[in-house]
């Protein structure tokens, strides 16, 4: 049922785009139908969707005591940027994730060590917003656990022989 009504919108949406259409005289004949009747202005009011408010982050509600306003604040999930050109589609839905993380998450290069410059949960030592950088990064942390995993290793058997 909901792919009928998504099928229904697209319908409505591409009906009412094509309705306005105005074809020059000098035009190719008979591509298009154009209804004489129709105006630069269709007159209806567009409708907004109402915008989900949930404790996940994507979006919250701030109260403004001054003034006595709501204001909805949207941050991204993955970096916590709260202002971005777009607004895209992450692993938790639509309009969760920033630009730049939206952009990473479908190539497939999302990972925790991510992070764009501007986010404010950046860190150096810990992010970067470069592919290389990330990967370099990755693999410091992997040598590091590596040597830790040795390190206990050689205390367990120092340990054991000690006994």
């Amino acid at each position: 049922s909901d792919d009928v009504a998504e099928l229904e919108w697209v319908s409505r949406f591409v009906d009412d785009s094509l309705s306005d259409v105005v074809i020059p005289a000098n035009s190719v004949a008979g591509t298009l139908a154009v209804r004489p009747d129709a105006t630069a202005f269709s007159g209806k009011p567009r409708t907004k969707r109402s915008r989900p408010v949930c404790g996940n982050g994507k979006l919250t509600e701030e109260n403004s005591a001054d003034a006595g306003v709501e204001a909805a604040v949207r941050r991204c999930t993955h970096c916590a940027s709260e202002s971005t050109p777009q607004w895209r589609t992450g692993p938790q839905g639509p309009k969760t994730l920033c630009n730049a993380c939206g952009v990473r998450y479908k190539s497939g290069r999302l990972v925790p060590e991510y992070r764009p410059a501007a986010s404010p949960t950046f860190v150096l030592t810990q992010h970067s917003n470069s592919h290389r950088k990330v990967m370099e990064l990755r693999r410091q942390k992997e040598l590091s656990r590596q040597e830790q995993h040795y390190r206990y290793q050689q205390q367990q058997q120092h340990d054991f022989q000690v006994c």
